[in-house]
Formats: C-alpha cells, sequence, structure tokens
C-alpha cells in the first residue's frame, strides 16, 4: 500500500485522493439534502470528511515511512510522532464533528432547546479547543513529512528554512501534489 501512493503519476494522486471522494460526496450531499433528514446530511458530511483526510494521510504516511527508510540513521527524523498527531488529529475532529452535529440537531428539531448562556459557552470553547487541536496536529504530521522528504532529497542535517516550501505544499496538497509527486517519482525512480 505505501509503495502505491509512492509510485502513482501527480494526476493519479489527485484522483484519488481528492477528486473521486469529492464527487461521491456532492452526489450523496446533494441526494441527502433533498431528503431533508439532517442525520444522513451530517453523516454524509462527516464520512466525506473522513473520506478525504484518510486519502492524504495515507500518503503523508507512504512518504514517512515508506521513503523514510531510505534515509541514514544520522539523520533520522521522529517518525513515532506521526502516529501521535494522527490520533490526536482524528480524536479532535470527531469532537468538533459531534458538537457541530448536535448544534444542528438542536436547531433542527422541536422540542429540544437550543443550548443558551454557560452551556453553549461551554461548547464554543470545546469547538474551538478541538479545532486547534486538530490543527496543531495537522501542522505536525505536515512539517514531519516535510522534513523526511528534504532529508531523504539532500541527505544532511536540515534546517526550518529548508523544509519550510515543502511543509506549504504538503498543508495545500490539492496543489501540492502536482509539485511533489513528481520529486517523490524520482527519489523512488533512483531507489529501484
Amino acid at each position: 500500500m505505501k509503495n502505491l501512493f509512492l509510485t502513482l503519476k501527480s494526476w493519479q494522486l489527485f484522483l484519488l485522493i481528492f477528486l473521486i471522494p469529492f464527487i461521491i460526496g456532492v452526489v450523496s450531499i446533494n441526494y441527502l439534502f433533498n431528503s431533508l433528514h439532517y442525520h444522513y446530511w451530517m453523516k454524509s458530511i462527516f464520512g466525506l470528511l473522513l473520506f478525504l483526510e484518510i486519502g492524504d494521510l495515507l500518503w503523508k504516511h507512504s512518504i514517512v515511512f515508506g521513503l523514510g527508510k531510505q534515509i541514514s540513521t544520522e539523520f533520522q527524523v521522529k517518525k513515532n510522532s506521526f502516529y501521535i498527531f494522527f490520533i490526536l488529529r482524528f480524536l479532535s475532529l470527531f469532537v468538533f464533528l459531534k458538537l457541530i452535529n448536535y448544534l444542528a440537531y438542536c436547531s433542527y428539531t422541536d422540542g429540544v432547546k437550543f443550548p443558551i448562556g454557560d452551556a453553549l459557552g461551554t461548547i464554543i470553547v470545546v469547538l474551538g479547543g478541538s479545532f486547534l487541536f486538530s490543527f496543531l496536529a495537522q501542522i505536525g504530521i505536515v512539517v514531519l513529512t516535510a522534513k523526511t522528504l528534504k532529508t531523504i532529497e539532500t541527505q544532511r542535517k536540515i534546517t526550518f528554512s529548508d523544509y519550510i516550501g515543502n511543509a506549504f505544499l504538503f498543508y495545500f496538497s490539492p496543489i501540492g501534489i502536482f509539485i511533489l509527486q513528481p520529486q517523490i517519482n524520482n527519489l523512488i525512480s533512483d531507489d529501484l
């Protein structure tokens, strides 16, 4: 599975990770909005985000653990932190989307009071915290992936200024795929 993401061309990877899940999500959300059952469309939005996130994380996981084998022992990157960021990202996204689901349920359903006062303040703080943790975990994953790729390319100890460009491209991965994946394909072809 790791080699699949590393050997694909950039347009194939874009189709697999972004375009196909996006089209499936748009079609299913359009269908579910017409059914007017909030439970279905909230689950569909959660599924779309999860599907998009898993594809992107599998690509980054392939780089960190598949290509990471090419790094010499003196320049190793802390790969195990990838799993910590991964778990933190999904837990915080889960909490965030569940609270959004609850707020949508309260505003949609008759007989259920919308939280007011202290309860609403608590929900907003938890929403903000979960979003912040999710964002920080995403930054950690992006930085680790960019460090790994740049270390493989240079085979030396790198600094922040060496990998910041790759980090931005990994963060904006729908665009970055078209720049980074050819570099990864070259590294894979050199390894074979």
